[in-house]
């Protein structure tokens, strides 16, 4: 058995009892093992799951806005459909010169192997390398800002983050301690120093096979007389980070967005450590009232003379495992006496 899973860092959190993916909460009997989580495709309940698989990796896919938590790290992958190159995903990253973006192509990234990644979210292209993406470097790395107490009026959604379908950030990087930003008159990707309107985005949660959350932002045109606008997050087909309007969605195809969470920062796969961890702290005793169980009654067996075999010792298991251990050792016992007066 192995030891508590805990990560490094963590902390307690309160879960929300929502229904993630198809995940099963029903309990059958008492019986933990009938949860089920979504693990890359696949609804496999807690004891069902390797613990050792939580070693492999340290980053999967955000599930929900509710992993989008102040000062946590995250990553932005993106995928361009239409490159011929193998460089079809990349990594929004902070140039050398600390004031523009860039993006970091795949041949600089760290990839994980297939079988080593980690992700909850549902029908998932298994085989794309957005879903395995983990950073190399910290220009690769930005930091969540809520801005929840400065949004205006028409923009605040006053509801837990698990029922969000989209929330508003900025972004700050570790590197250069500044805020990502959005240039006005050019429409690219920039860093700031300040925190305004143009720092910050808008994340809607929209999970596809390959992509889980759209990025845009919204100018508020009531200070100039003009009307709002959206801008979303679009790469070019030579890995260039844009704004531009698109309100017919016509690109929304050509251009993904994967944002990628610490496991030990994403609620979902909190959630199911604290159901191994459970399985775990009450297997024990569990075990230890059925071997005290099974050892009474072959000490009892014993006295009446009766020879254990493998087959008894089966049997007490099966009967003590249907709550039926007392019946069988009547049973047995009568079945013994039976066999001598014959």
């Amino acid at each position: 058995m192995v030891s508590k899973l805990r990560f490094k860092g963590s902390k307690k959190r309160r879960h929300h009892s929502t229904n993630h993916h198809g995940e099963k909460k029903q309990r059958v009997g008492g019986n933990k093992a009938e949860i089920k989580f979504l693990i890359n495709n696949k609804l496999q309940s807690a004891d069902q799951i390797d613990p050792k698989i939580f070693t492999k990796c340290n980053w999967t896919s955000a599930t929900t806005i509710t992993d989008l938590k102040e000062g946590m790290p995250i990553v932005i992958g993106v995928t361009r459909k239409g490159i011929e190159d193998n460089n079809k995903i990349g990594v929004i990253s902070v140039a050398h010169d600390k004031l523009n973006i860039t993006i970091a192509k795949e041949s600089d990234l760290k990839i994980t192997a297939k079988g080593d990644s980690i992700n909850f979210l549902p029908k998932m292209n298994l085989e794309s390398p957005i879903y395995r993406v983990e950073p190399e470097n910290i220009a690769q790395i930005f930091t969540v800002v809520r801005v929840d107490s400065i949004l205006s009026t028409k923009h605040k959604v006053d509801i837990p983050d698990a029922e969000k379908s989209y929330v508003y950030i900025a972004l700050k990087s570790p590197k250069t301690k500044k805020f990502l930003s959005h240039n006005s008159e050019k429409h690219t990707l920039c860093m700031s120093s300040t925190l305004t309107a143009q720092e910050i985005f808008k994340f809607i949660l929209k999970p596809t096979d390959t992509s889980n959350f759209q990025i845009s932002m919204e100018t508020d045109g009531s200070e100039d007389g003009k009307s709002d606008e959206s801008y979303k997050l679009i790469v070019t087909d030579k890995l260039k980070p844009r704004l531009i309007c698109d309100p017919d969605d016509l690109l929304d195809d050509l251009n993904q967005f994967n944002i990628r969470v610490q496991i030990a920062n994403c609620s979902y796969a909190e959630s199911l450590i604290d159901e191994i961890n459970k399985l775990q702290t009450t297997q024990p005793d569990q075990e230890d009232a059925v071997d005290e169980s099974i050892r009474l009654a072959l000490k009892e067996l014993q006295k009446s003379g009766i020879k254990i075999t493998d087959k008894i010792y089966y049997q007490l298991k099966e009967a003590d495992k249907e709550g039926k251990l007392h019946e069988f050792l009547l049973d047995l016992k009568e079945k013994y006496l039976t066999d001598r007066r014959a």
